[in-house]
This record gives structure tokens, sequence and C-alpha cells, in this order.
């Protein structure tokens, strides 16, 4: 992307309340909403060069090449959509609510000064900020 002087972002993608889902229906039915999870972020990075990837516990990342942060906005918001209408159980009133995601964005034009560091921080710090302002909600950032 240096190369290219292209817009790229990095999204970060977070279950809300993991644990005590974990908690409440056990490790195979956190397992289950993972899998579940991770088929609605890796559907929605089509493009060749978009790369959906798990990142830690219950954390999922995209990295997005050529893509400009409203793109990204757009795709995360079909990934939240798509959380939503996840059903692991036979009933989904066994859930008592519909799955959720906090995501963060990190839109740049990557320089041989930003580090991918830098841009994966950003997305963190995004991240974070989604979880404190209420979940279910995506914040972007560019820098």
């Amino acid at each position: 992307m240096i190369r290219e002087r292209g817009e790229m972002c990095v999204m970060l993608c977070d279950v809300d309340h993991f644990k005590t889902f974990n908690d409440q229906h056990g490790h195979m039915a956190g397992d289950e909403l993972l899998r579940a999870i991770a088929q609605a972020v890796a559907t929605n990075a089509k493009r060749p060069g978009d790369l959906a990837a798990r990142y830690g516990g219950d954390e999922f990342a995209l990295i997005l090449p050529n893509t400009p942060l409203e793109g990204a906005e757009h795709l995360a918001q079909m990934i939240l959509d798509k959380a939503r209408h996840i059903e692991l159980f036979e009933s989904p009133a066994t859930l008592n609510a519909s799955v959720t995601l906090s995501i963060g964005i990190c839109h740049s034009v990557p320089s041989k000064d930003l580090s991918p560091d830098k841009l994966l921080s950003a997305a963190d710090a995004a991240l974070y900020q989604a979880k404190e302002s209420g979940r279910n909600r995506i914040v972007p950032h560019s820098i």
C-alpha cells in the first residue's frame, strides 16, 4: 500500500459480553458462537486482497487494502447486522438477547513512517472507544 499510495483500513471486532455468554451457555456454545462470528466476518471480506483472521480469544481482525473509510464502515455495519441474526440454539429465546459486536476501524494511507503496529494500535483504541461508548457500535478513526 505504501508503493501504491492507496488507502487501507484495519478493523478489529470484539464479541460483546462473550465471557458472560460463555459462563451462561458453556464453552461448546461459546465455540459455536465464535465460529458463527468468524463466518460473518469472513463472508464479508470478499475481495482477493482482504484478510480476515481471528485475533485473540473473542476478537477478529480484518485488513482491507484499497478501502476508503466509508467502505470499511459499510462492511462493519454488514458484519454487525449479520451477528445480530445469529441463532445458535433451536429457540432464539434461549439467548435472551441478540449477539452484538463492538468494532474499531483505523483508516490510513500508509507511509514509511507509519508502522503496522501503529495501525493496529489505532484500531484497538477505536475498539476500546466503541466498548466504552456502550458497545454494539462502530468507531472509525483516521490517521
